[in-house]
């Protein structure tokens, strides 16, 4: 399973996509560098949205989601307390 941190990296590193197709299908990861899709947990798809950390301006039934800026903030806080760890541990 991926987690938040993984999945808000690979959407900064890849200017990648979550596309919501609703139920059945749910979300799907794309990430054009690898030409790949992934499918996300929608407990982590969830948590994402409701953290604000994605965001889509996408109405309709099929919506897809990028990395906001509150995403990118929170990824450079988990960027910054593994650094202050390592730093720490070292």
């Amino acid at each position: 399973m991926i987690t938040c941190k993984e999945l808000l990296e690979a959407l900064r590193r890849c200017d990648g996509q979550i596309t919501d197709y609703g139920n059945p299908a749910g979300q799907i990861l794309f990430d054009p560098a690898r030409g790949v899709g992934e499918r996300i947990e929608w407990e982590t798809f969830s948590l994402l949205c409701g953290a604000g950390w994605i965001t889509t301006e996408d109405q309709g039934r099929i919506k897809r989601y990028r990395i906001s800026e509150t995403g990118i903030t929170r990824l450079n806080e988990f960027e910054s307390q593994h650094k202050v760890i390592a730093t720490s541990a070292g």
